[in-house]
């Protein structure tokens, strides 16, 4: 017997009394004694007898706390030796051992802030949640649905904590992430928001340290009048859910027994719409289950896999973030198993975890009852005919991606929710299947036999508790998580440039105004619904940290508008970054250490190895978001051009007082205002002093689509990163845009003669030449277009500098200009030019060649077939040109390449000819003298030789022939002419005998020289 006994307030056993026949959750704050240890174990003991007697089967308990925090644990061996002396009678229940009994009898799951994510799908009948300094929004989230109906989240206060408004300033550990070197200084917005946000919550109660309730808040007040108990009648729901298992009551197995199984209809007709995928197995398809928490997604994949299994298919592969994930699911693959009568050992085995991390979280299962067939993790084995993915938001993108290209999938994801990739799932996966899907339907699906069909299913009643449940409108409101679903249309569209740029007060936006949350939650439906990463950590970030800013774009308001919320059409959510001391960033590159905030400074620290980068102070630009029917249409563009106008000091209003026209015009914009503070929701930017900053930059995963927008927004890239984001998929970029007005130019033609910031200059070239090399490797799935629309935007700020032939031979040598000029000339293949495409490739766009100019689809050619090592298929594959086009395109290119280079080649030959004719050129000089002096000069030279010619007998060398017999001798042979010769010797003249008198030797060495010619002759 218990020796001593608990009195629980009236009011505590009214709301959970209330809370089990209407199938609510409630939600309980529980003040600690400070002057005793643990004795919130015994309240936690007691709140959980309260609600035990309302169930048949003592509910499990979910314990969160900080990693290694004090927790009401027993030792094992202590509950071991506990439960012994009870059941042999040695001592009885009491308050000592109370606190032992409640863990021998219950089923407690203790888990540390950071593994929360393993309990997702996982179900619980009570949730206790101790240091409160540790929370997060996203835990809060990810806890509190767990809770089934009729059961209690239960807040554990710090001891020192005296009442709910010291929440308001008490420090969180999730604040230290939110300062920087600028601001260290943090807010509390957030924590006043929850606290404020208690009255909303009508199932809400405050205990105190002897478990009264304390009222503190709206909710508590007439707590037995506002919740008595209520006879639960037959809904709707029900009576459509009886109908429908009396249609299939007849059918034939798995449907009448696995609808049995089934809570609600949104969960039955998931079901049936899976079973008939899984009945036409020739056609691959995709069914995509989409809901909040708690609606059954686990359970309906778990009994899906037990009719695939029914019907023969041999591998069945599920995967999830982790194996303790799909415990829920194999809970409901075991119950369709029992339905259609299968046992346990009999038909089927299971496989259990050996890790410890998982707790024997199954694996494997077995099934051998008329054929082998698997239920197994995806990654043990390859072959598949069906992929089953629970919580597909929370499994990076790129992972679900290939599963559902090439496999008939059944996933479940949660989007509406928390999860801060399931945007991402929604906003880029779902999305292409649909079109894909939209196509398949239009045309012939013999067009497109690889094709997949994609079924979408909503679920929207919950399982864990019935519609209407307070604790999650509370927290839906809290955390602005049903924002996508409340996003006002617009009735009209004015010009982009009639709208103006305004600046947020947060303290009037969380304040917690009727009014002012109508405006949050436009704002946060913007953000969420325009990015994949929105989380409720974001909220809390948006609240809370100091450097963080708020802009809206709003429209011209009409003097008849009622509105007192005026429309936002984009939203842009910028953060004040830099200011870091060189003595920190020194410290930091010497150490190898890598802060948390400020990214870009520190990227710059980083890349350039210099401490003084991070001085520089910048804007980035977290998020921006435009009204999704409105996108497209310039209100972007426009946001952004006035906020660098604002950053650049345009907006300083140098007027003391503005017109009382100006006033009228705004005067309904700033008619919200804080209940404590008379000030204005929204600002004009010429009322506020911007932040002195040097440039303003963004980070994003970087698509065309995104590129385009900022490249249109003057932003230069100086930053992708190599490997892929695992979430999305995608590529980091880094672009920053200057603030000074002569660095602003609109990208012009002429390369190389726009002045940038030196440091952003070297930045720009750095990235260029590294975009360059890498579009081989790291960026060759990039598509053509984008990869040039990147060089495109960076190419006019690169120095041009021509190259010469002493460098250029180094690329491409005279040999190789020979192959060009026979490829040019149509006499030679394209692969004897295949290795010069590269540095062709490399000379074009690194602006080492300004004489030739390419059209757009010659340069989109080059960049394939030479920098990112494509084959002409290829390229006209991912460009959607013709084949004949792209090698007419690409044979010009070659020809106008090798004209620029054969010129390079014919400068160097001419100057080194010049070089070594030298000074012997001169002689081509223009004479002096005119004509007529030129024509005397060589008159006189003529009539006076200087060395005139001796007279010469010409006699003796003469024929001494008649005419007859040289008319004779000419009829003979054409090629020679036959002489007589005179027989008659010939006389010497006196000179000559003068002369051999006086050179006998010369006379006796050419006779020998004639002798010695004979001999040779003859031999």
């Amino acid at each position: 017997m218990c020796t001593t006994k608990f009195k629980a307030d009236e009011h505590l056993k009214t709301v959970i009394d209330n809370c089990f026949i209407s199938g609510h959750r409630s939600l309980i704050f529980l003040y600690d004694d400070p002057d005793s240890s643990n004795n919130y174990g015994q309240k936690i003991m007691l709140i959980h007898h309260l609600i035990t007697k309302n169930f048949k089967e003592r509910p499990s308990v979910l314990w969160c706390h900080q990693k290694d925090s004090a927790t009401p644990k027993i030792p094992k061996r202590k509950l071991k030796e506990l439960e012994k002396e009870i059941k042999s009678g040695k001592t009885t229940i009491s308050r000592d051992n109370a606190l032992g009994v409640f863990m021998l009898s219950t089923a407690i799951t203790f888990t540390s802030f950071m593994e929360t994510e393993k309990i997702l799908g996982r179900t619980f009948g009570m949730c206790v949640i101790q240091d409160f300094q540790s929370l997060t929004p996203n835990i809060i989230c990810r806890i509190t649905e767990t809770v089934i109906g009729g059961g209690a989240v239960v807040f554990v206060l710090p001891k020192n904590v005296k009442n709910l408004k010291s929440l308001y300033t008490y420090p969180m550990d999730i604040h230290s992430k939110f300062t920087n070197h600028c601001y260290s200084d943090v807010h509390y917005r957030f924590n006043e928001r929850f606290v404020l946000s208690l009255g909303w919550c009508k199932t809400c109660l405050v205990l105190n340290k002897d478990l009264e309730v304390s009222y503190e808040i709206s909710a508590n007040k007439n707590m037995l009048s506002l919740l008595t108990p209520k006879v639960t009648k037959k809904t709707e729901e029900d009576e459509r859910m009886n109908a429908l298992l009396e249609s299939v009551s007849d059918a034939e197995p798995p449907l009448p027994q696995l609808m049995k199984l089934c809570k609600t209809m949104d969960q039955a007709n998931a079901v049936i719409k899976m079973i008939d995928v899984i009945m036409e197995k020739s056609k691959k398809s995709v069914v995509s289950i989409t809901a909040s928490r708690g609606r059954g997604k686990s359970a309906a994949l778990g009994l899906a896999t037990a009719a695939a299994i029914y019907f023969g298919l041999n591998n069945v592969y599920v995967t999830s973030p982790s194996p303790q994930n799909l415990n829920t699911y194999f809970e409901f693959v075991f119950k369709g198993f029992d339905a259609l009568d299968y046992e346990e050992n009999s038909h089927y085995n299971i496989t259990q975890s050996t890790n410890p991390e998982f707790k024997d979280a199954i694996i494997r299962v077995t099934v051998f009852a008329k054929l082998r067939q698997v239920i197994s993790d995806y990654q043990k084995v390859r072959h598949t005919e069906l992929v089953i993915i629970d919580e597909a938001a929370a499994i990076p993108l790129a992972y679900v991606k290939p599963l559902v290209e090439s496999h008939t999938v059944f996933m479940a994801s949660t989007v509406n929710g928390y999860e801060g990739t399931g945007r991402s799932l929604s906003l880029k996966l779902i999305k292409e299947l649909r079109i894909q899907s939209a196509s398949v339907i239009r045309n012939a699906e013999s067009l497109f036999p690889n094709s997949q069909s994609l079924f979408e299913l909503s679920l929207e009643k919950s399982i864990r508790y019935q519609p209407n449940d307070p604790v999650e409108k509370w927290l839906y409101r809290l955390m602005c998580l049903d924002s996508t679903s409340n996003i006002p249309t617009p009735s009209f569209c004015p010009h982009p440039d009639s709208f103006e740029l305004f600046y947020v007060n947060r303290d009037v936006l969380f304040s917690g105004h009727s009014d002012t949350e109508e405006f949050l939650h436009q704002v946060f439906s913007l953000l969420v619904s325009s990015h994949y990463r929105n989380s409720p950590n974001d909220l809390q970030m948006l609240c809370d940290s100091p450097s963080q800013h708020l802009f809206v774009l709003i429209p011209p308001v009409s003097q008849d508008s009622t509105s007192k919320v005026p429309t936002v059409f984009a939203v842009v959510q910028v953060s004040v970054e830099g200011g870091i001391p060189t003595k920190v960033s020194k410290q930091a590159l010497n150490e190898g250490r890598r802060e948390d905030g400020d990214l870009i400074p520190w990227f710059l620290v980083r890349e350039q190895n210099n401490p003084k980068l991070g001085k520089m102070k910048a804007v980035r630009i977290l998020r921006i978001a435009t009204h999704p029917d409105y996108q497209s249409m310039g209100y972007g563009s426009r946001a952004i051009k006035l906020l660098k106008e604002y950053y650049q000091g345009r907006c300083i209003s140098l007027e003391e007082d503005q017109t009382k026209e100006v006033q009228k015009e705004n005067k309904k914009l700033e008619q919200i205002s804080s209940s404590e503070e008379n000030s204005s929701l929204i600002a004009k930017l010429n009322e506020r002093t911007p932040e002195a900053v040097d440039f303003i930059g963004v980070s994003f995963g970087v698509t065309e689509q995104l590129f385009k927008f900022w490249k249109k927004c003057m932003f230069l890239p100086i930053h992708i990163s190599s490997s892929q984001n695992k979430v999305t998929g995608e590529h980091n970029c880094i672009m920053v845009s200057p603030l000074s007005e002569e660095s602003l130019p609109e990208f012009p033609e002429t390369k190389g003669e726009i002045s940038l910031p030196k440091w952003m200059q070297n930045f720009i070239e750095n990235f260029y030449d590294k975009f360059l090399d890498d579009l081989s490797t790291c960026f060759s799935n990039i598509s053509l277009t984008f990869a040039l629309s990147i060089i495109s935007s960076v190419r006019p700020y690169i120095k041009s500098e021509e190259i010469d032939w002493e460098n250029l031979r180094f690329h491409i040598n005279a040999r190789s200009l020979a192959r060009l000029e026979l490829y040019s000339k149509n006499l030679a293949e394209k692969h004897h030019i295949t290795n010069l495409l590269k540095p062709i490739a490399d000379l074009i766009f690194r602006n080492r060649i300004t004489s030739v100019h390419l059209s757009y689809t010659q340069s989109l050619i080059l960049l394939g077939v030479g920098l990112q090592y494509l084959s002409i298929d290829d390229v006209c594959k991912k460009s959607d040109l013709d084949p004949h086009s792209v090698l007419g395109q690409f044979h010009r290119t070659i020809k106008r390449m090798y004209k620029s280079l054969s010129d390079i080649h014919e400068n160097y030959v001419a100057k080194e000819v010049e070089a070594e004719v030298g000074d012997n050129i001169n002689e081509f000089t223009p004479v002096t003298l005119s004509l007529e002096q030129d024509l005397e000069r060589t008159a006189y030279e003529f009539e006076n030789p200087v060395n005139p010619l001796p007279s010469v007998n010409f006699n003796k060398y003469a024929i001494n022939i008649d005419e007859e017999e040289w008319n004779k001798i000419s009829k003979g042979n054409k090629d020679t002419i036959s002489i007589k010769r005179n027989k008659k010797p010939r006389f010497m003249t006196q000179e000559e005998i003068d002369k051999e008198i006086s050179q006998p030797e010369n006379t006796n060495k050419k006779k020998k020289s004639n002798k010695n010619n004979n001999n040779k002759r003859r031999r």
